[in-house]
């Protein structure tokens, strides 16, 4: 039977199967394409809007057909609405032809630097009714005229890969335009077309570079050893490849200061990624470092969201990668846990996974930043929950707190949660999500930065005192001074002390440790205690080697805590792609 004849074949299947959705507000929503740009009738600027597109929706609890769409809503974030009527609307129903535009999830949108396009490649196409992929294809949406068209792209040929990671550098591209990365992931029969089903899934290491000024595309399959990305980094040329992580775009960083990309959580076929030692594409050098982390290391998820911010503090742009939600080891829980990540330290902070008015758990959504306003929407819940509708959240950044309300115009200040690492609160306008990069790279923001200790003398903008007072030498003030350094000298002597007693006492738990197998060498190094052994050389594997998956994983692991190094194998329903019934736990 020839190709075409197929393709009309299984388009008819899929239109007859597809369920009306209730676009733009269907009960659930997940694993969709999310970009800020230009508002519906092209007007606007860059930010007024927050558009999803495709992925997989559902009428009701238990749906498991019928879910893919190349439906396109936008969010509007030019004006305050409440998260029980968020201002959303249809811009584009689904047209019934999978095909074009894509019906696709977990692929890529990427907005230009001006914000009249939309840029869309990769994602998985629909498994129910199961589909056959077209050939791949990246397609833009012209927002003012409402028109999708096929990209002539120039440079190396590159597949349709899905479930990897994705972002945005602004301005870097030819003629000043945004630079789009997609990396990792894997292809499969469900990505590319006239893949058969007997042939495994292809996890990919690679990292696909788009530049939307020219529209060329470059795949890296192999990498430079010279990036850097900080003063105790280590080039790699082997990242970890993985599926369902994220990609966060940091400026300021790398050679030549070009930025960053900072890869966090996702799996591979046979564990899931440790976070406290994360992999950082340097952009200017292109190629991939390994940096280690501090303080309350987020655990191993996938499935997860992060958006970034940057406020100037005492003439330091600090970044901060805000990341929420998720799914869990044991592949059942999903949570509202919320981790910052704190740049230039790489400091872990975890706000909390309690707070009050948060959403239920969930993976597979969408997040986007609008000034101190985080954006969810979406995600793949647990079978209690009878309909997540409309499902849109909103997280106010710097009180770390949920709100009912989205309130625009507002700015990203330095969450007061991490005010202790950064040494003050800050504000900024760079900021950075999964598809859009605004605001530059912040290096031109002034600086608002204060301190992080309350003083009755308060503290100017610049972050200078504002006691005011004339310029005698105050007696009380010297007096005091001389009595507290006194009071510090005896501090720092006891600290000493107390110092040398625990360093004393950890040499003796080290020894009793070690002769029972326990964790050692770096962060990323960790075996699992008593094995002997790191894991396996599958775990770093080049990304043209195929990888099978197990079926029982899902009851092998159920309960099972997070560890590193555990050598779990995902099944193909361990994200949240192509669940097998919606909602089983």
């Amino acid at each position: 039977m020839r190709l075409p004849l197929v393709v009309a074949l299984l388009t008819t299947l899929y239109t007859s199967v597809y369920a009306q959705q209730n676009q733009p507000n269907p009960c659930f929503r997940w694993s969709g394409q999310v970009a800020l740009a230009n508002a519906p009738n092209g007007t606007g600027n860059s930010t007024s809007t927050l558009w999803y597109y495709g992925g997989e929706a559902a009428t009701q609890q238990g749906q498991t057909t019928g879910l893919w769409t190349n439906a396109l809503v936008a969010l509007d974030l030019s004006k305050d609405w409440p998260t029980g009527t968020p201002a959303i609307s249809l811009v584009q129903a689904d047209n019934g032809n999978y095909s074009s535009p894509p019906a696709v999830a977990l692929g890529a949108l990427w907005a230009s630097a001006d914000g009249t396009k939309l840029y869309q490649y990769g994602g998985e196409f629909s498994d129910s009714p199961s589909v056959s992929p077209p050939v791949n294809e990246i397609y833009a949406y012209t927002i003012a005229s409402g028109t999708w068209d096929v990209v002539e792209t120039t440079g190396d040929t590159i597949l349709r890969a899905a479930e990897g990671s994705t972002a945005v550098a602004p301005l870097i591209g030819t003629n000043g335009e945004n630079m789009a990365y997609y990396f990792s992931g894997h292809e499969d029969d469900h990505t590319v077309n006239g893949w058969s089903n007997q042939v495994p899934r292809l996890y990919l290491s690679s990292l696909v570079q788009f530049d939307l000024g020219s529209l060329a595309t470059k795949n890296f399959s192999s990498y430079s050893a010279t990036g850097s990305v900080s003063n105790d980094s280590s080039p790699e040329i082997n990242p970890t490849y993985r599926a369902d992580g994220t990609l966060t775009y940091v400026p300021g960083y790398g050679t030549g200061g070009h930025g960053i990309l900072v890869a966090i959580g996702g799996a591979t076929d046979t564990a899931y990624v440790d976070n406290s030692v994360l992999d950082v594409f340097d952009i200017g050098a292109g190629g991939w470092t390994k940096q280690a982390t501090l303080g309350n290391t987020i655990g191993s998820r996938v499935n997860h969201c992060a958006v970034r911010g940057t406020a100037k503090v005492h003439g330091v742009e600090n970044s901060h990668i805000i990341v929420y939600g998720g799914q869990k080891l044991n592949q059942s829980d999903r949570d509202s846990a919320m981790y910052i990540l704190s740049l230039p330290s790489y400091t872990w902070t975890f706000v909390g996974d309690d707070l009050p008015s948060q959403p239920t758990g969930r993976a597979g959504h969408q997040c986007a930043i609008s000034g101190d306003q985080l954006i969810v929407m979406g995600g793949y819940l647990g079978s209690d929950i009878a309909c997540d509708q409309p499902g849109i959240y909103v997280y106010n950044v710097s009180s770390s707190s949920w709100t009912n309300q989205f309130v625009t115009g507002t700015q990203f200040s330095t969450p007061a949660i991490v005010a202790n690492i950064t040494g003050g609160i800050g504000s900024g306008t760079s900021e950075s999500g999964s598809g859009s990069a605004t605001g530059g790279d912040g290096s031109q923001d002034p600086d608002t930065s204060g301190s992080t200790t309350s003083s009755s003398t308060g503290t100017s903008g610049d972050g200078t005192s504002n006691s005011g007072g004339g310029s005698k030498t105050n007696i009380g003030a010297i007096v005091g001074g001389v009595v507290g350094g006194i009071a510090l000298l005896a501090l720092l002597g006891l600290l000493v002390f107390f110092l040398l007693r625990k360093k004393k006492k950890e040499k003796e738990e080290a020894a009793s440790t070690a002769s029972n197998g326990g964790l050692t060498g770096f962060p990323y190094e960790k075996t699992l205690a008593g094995s002997g052994s790191p894991p396996s050389s599958g775990y770093r594997e080049s990304h043209d080697q195929p990888y099978y998956a197990s079926d029982d994983v899902e009851d092998e692991t159920r309960n099972m805590e997070a560890a590193f190094g555990s050598h779990l194998v995902p099944k193909r329903t361990l994200r949240v792609t192509n669940p097998e019934v919606m909602g089983d736990d």
